[in-house]
């Protein structure tokens, strides 16, 4: 998907939380998550960004993609930095090598 003129890979997922009770059975909650990472392709180069989790002060869990689309155009608009760099790559292709034989 696209937010102004960066490119963004969405990714859905399921979380499975354990919610422990006194003298029962603990009892498992399977919620819905959503990710974001921004991508640009240069050349030979893909670049990746992550959208850190704690990029909203107000909002940590979003319940549909749109919520989580919404909250990042705002923050691309006042120019916050939202991206992770502990989860930013950049990947480089490489030619292979010619055979010998």
């Amino acid at each position: 998907s696209w937010i102004g003129d960066q490119r963004f890979m969405n990714i859905e997922g399921f979380v499975l939380i354990m919610v422990p009770r006194r003298n029962k059975q603990p009892e498992y909650k399977k919620e819905k998550v959503f990710y974001m990472s921004a991508f640009e392709k240069r050349h030979d180069t893909l670049s990746i960004k992550t959208v850190t989790e704690t990029f909203s002060p107000t909002k940590k869990i979003f319940s549909s993609p749109e919520d989580l689309r919404r909250m990042v155009a705002e923050s691309l608009k006042q120019e916050k930095d939202i991206y992770d760099d502990l989860f930013s790559l950049s990947y480089r292709k490489i030619a292979k090598p010619a055979k010998l034989f």
